[in-house]
């Protein structure tokens, strides 16, 4: 629990400093919106229970000037019944029409049968030429540990090991969008040590709202469809404005890092010779 509130609190952290930052400066723009979804993601427990419906908003709030620009993002989702939630922080230079260089920074906390986080920081880029923008994110994360007893056989208790010491992780998206309302895009995500490939597609409903879907299939059971509403507020279009808010790939983030643990048991002091030691046999 304590993990819990710590984590939520740097989640909050970033955001208000950043936001404090950001008044420093003069503001040219405020633009809103959220992301509203909800469908299936899997995940690596291997539960059935645990592999089922997911749902949830991602807000995010940005200020911006003429040449800088601070965006902070939410989550608040449900995964089989279980929580995330967190923010995240953009922070840098307006590039031009759409184009941005920057930092990102994010902490996110989990509830699937033990409370775990994730924490993320690294430099974002995006480009915007045309009907296209390239958008990546890359540098340096770590998931919390965590474990759970799944298991007890007649040879071993089974345990699920969720988290990593940290690696690096890498988000992109190329994005074809012709005019204010129809988007798709293609990428790749490399989170809690797995691949993916990302698909994700936008049909707007009028300026400010739009049907959109995302999917991923990566390795292992690292895959999920989603799909819901997109808002936008102030001065940006569904097409144009908000950055990408990334805390939607926590959904994936500790199945991804999941290992499975076979902790032996002793073996039986029964006398029974070989054949009837479950698995522990003295010759």
């Amino acid at each position: 629990m304590q993990r819990s509130i710590g984590h939520a609190a740097l989640a909050v952290a970033i955001v208000t400093s950043a936001s404090g930052a950001a008044t420093a400066a003069r503001a040219r723009e405020v633009l809103a919106g959220a992301d509203l979804l909800a469908g299936a993601v899997r995940d690596r427990s291997g539960n059935p229970d645990r592999n089922g419906f997911s749902g949830g908003a991602l807000p995010s709030v940005q200020v911006r000037g003429d040449a800088w620009l601070l965006q902070g993002d939410g989550v608040v989702f449900s995964h089989a019944g279980e929580g995330q939630f967190g923010g995240g922080a953009h922070l840098g230079a307006r590039l031009g029409e759409g184009g941005y260089l920057g930092v990102y920074g994010s902490a996110v906390s989990f509830h699937r049968g033990r409370t775990t986080s994730a924490g993320r920081i690294g430099a974002e880029a995006r480009l915007a030429r045309g009907p296209f923008t390239l958008a990546a994110i890359a540098g340096y994360e770590k998931i919390g540990s965590a474990q759970m007893l799944v298991a007890t056989t007649s040879t071993d208790r089974v345990y699920d090991r969720y988290g990593h010491d940290g690696r690096f992780f890498s988000i992109a998206d190329l994005r074809y969008a012709p005019g204010d309302r129809f988007a798709v895009a293609a990428g790749h995500r490399y989170i809690g040590g797995r691949h993916a490939a990302a698909l994700g597609a936008q049909v707007g409903l009028g300026r400010h709202v739009a049907l959109v879907f995302e999917g991923r299939l990566g390795e292992g059971d690292y895959r999920g469809a989603l799909g819901g509403l997109r808002v936008r507020f102030g001065g940006g279009t569904v097409n144009n404005g908000l950055l990408e808010n990334r805390l939607v790939e926590d959904l994936f983030a500790p199945g991804n890092s999941r290992r499975q643990l076979l902790d032996p048991l002793p073996p039986p002091d029964n006398g029974g010779g070989c054949g009837t030691c479950g698995g522990y046999c003295e010759q």
